[in-house]
């Protein structure tokens, strides 16, 4: 008895071990059918839905003309983006002027000002980065730019102590309010409008569409440069204290 059972239990396990090779070797065949179907995929998205290799010209003509489809789509939202980073250009180049307004000439004071924005940036990501996972990218992006327009609009409009002693006070207050807005709204901006941009942009833009935000920023600094030379020398120094 114990010898037919020995013999039945490694019949047993021999045909369980067939099977289980056999479920192996089913399952590669599958993975690799899907592989293949997916480099098909990915070799018909590069050549604009067609198996047949495409020349270099036509390939450029393609990429150029999802990259106009990408800019007509999301120009507003890049527009946006480089004139959020405008502002932080604008603070740094006029420190002076606020000093004198609101930090009563402290440039140590100014530049502490300046440092709440960042102070508020870590909490600005998680909350509009646990807004965009639960309620969408774009709500998350508009918000964030409402609240960047808001804050550097506020600060532009803000009374000092060039407009009245009485102000100064008021003033120094909601500059602070609009530097922690501004640092909320930037800390969520990047993350939710790159993982937005990723999301409409066609296959072949994708590296461009990131990149874009850089782009912005960094013609936002040049602009901001550009405007407070004009404007220094167009209004020169006592008038760039009381409305520059």
């Amino acid at each position: 008895d114990s010898e037919m059972w020995i013999t039945k239990r490694l019949r047993r396990n021999a045909l369980t071990h067939r099977r289980r090779k056999a479920k192996t070797m089913a399952a590669m065949d599958d993975r690799a059918i899907v592989t293949t179907d997916s480099e098909k995929d990915i070799e018909s998205t590069a050549t604009g839905g067609s198996s047949d290799k495409v020349s270099p010209q036509s390939g450029g003509k393609l990429y150029l003309k999802d990259s106009l489809q990408f800019l007509r789509l999301t120009w507003p939202l890049l527009l946006g983006n480089t004139l959020e980073w405008y502002e932080f250009g604008v603070y740094s180049y006029v420190e002076t002027e606020i000093a004198d307004n609101f930090f009563e000439g402290s440039s140590m004071g100014a530049w502490l000002g300046y440092a709440v924005t960042f102070v508020a940036r870590p909490l600005g990501g998680i909350i509009l980065g646990v807004i965009a996972d639960h309620c969408g990218r774009k709500l998350s992006v508009n918000l964030s730019l409402a609240g960047m327009i808001l804050a550097t609009v506020g600060q532009g409009c803000l009374p000092g102590k060039y407009f009245g002693g009485d102000f100064q006070l008021v003033g120094f207050v909601l500059l602070m309010i609009c530097r922690a807005l501004q640092g909320l709204s930037a800390g969520g901006e990047i993350g939710a409008v790159s993982a937005y941009l990723m999301e409409v942009s066609p296959v072949r833009t994708i590296g461009m569409a990131v990149c874009m935000i850089s782009v912005g920023s960094q013609i936002a600094w040049a602009f901001a440069s550009a405007m407070l030379a004009l404007l220094n020398q167009a209004l020169g120094k006592e008038l760039m204290l009381v409305w520059g």
